[in-house]
């Protein structure tokens, strides 16, 4: 009787072991860390998120109180705009600007060509990508970036590259109209 009791006890323990996961169960991945928004104009992180894109920034001036920030860049064409900090009303602690507008004049030599304004009228209605406007016999291309809150950095770089995309893109329409480039 006593082997019996014996048996049962050890097979009542091994019952009530917790069983071994299973092979194909693998030990919980650390969750990945959310990446940084960012949250604010910053020139130091304009100009490296703009260097790949075949811009040199020509020229920068910080916040104050007559200005806000801002960073100018000449691409590899002679192509030129600006990044300057914009909604600059945060009511958040530390925060002062929290948006991005990026301006373009795109100027071509000679007379204006013909058809700019309904070009860029043609390319706002299809595009939408930015806005683009005609002034004094410039295209003035031009997009607001909002932080609001934060956007990742991943984000802003798509922003930018699409301003230098379509802002080249609109250059050389201008050039070949007006019989500068082929």
């Amino acid at each position: 009787m006593r082997t019996r009791w014996l048996s049962l006890s050890v097979l009542m323990t091994a019952a009530c072991a917790p069983a071994p996961p299973p092979a194909s169960v693998e030990a919980p991945v650390a969750e990945a860390k959310a990446p940084a928004l960012v949250e604010a104009f910053d020139v130091a992180q304009i100009i490296r998120l703009v260097g790949p894109m075949d811009y040199t920034p020509t020229g920068q001036g910080e916040e104050s109180p007559e200005a806000n920030a801002w960073v100018e860049f000449r691409g590899a064409d002679g192509e030129t705009f600006r990044a300057e900090a914009r909604h600059c009303a945060s009511s958040r602690p530390g925060v002062r600007c929290e948006g991005i507008t990026l301006t373009a004049r795109v100027t071509v030599p000679g007379s204006t060509p013909a058809g700019m304004l309904d070009h860029a009228n043609r390319f706002n209605r299809d595009q939408a990508a930015v806005f683009m406007f005609e002034d004094s016999g410039h295209l003035v291309v031009s997009d607001d970036i909002i932080l609001d809150g934060g956007v990742s950095e991943a984000n802003l770089e798509v922003s930018l590259a699409t301003f230098s995309t379509v802002l080249r893109q609109n250059r050389d329409f201008l050039l070949r109209a007006a019989g500068v480039i082929p």
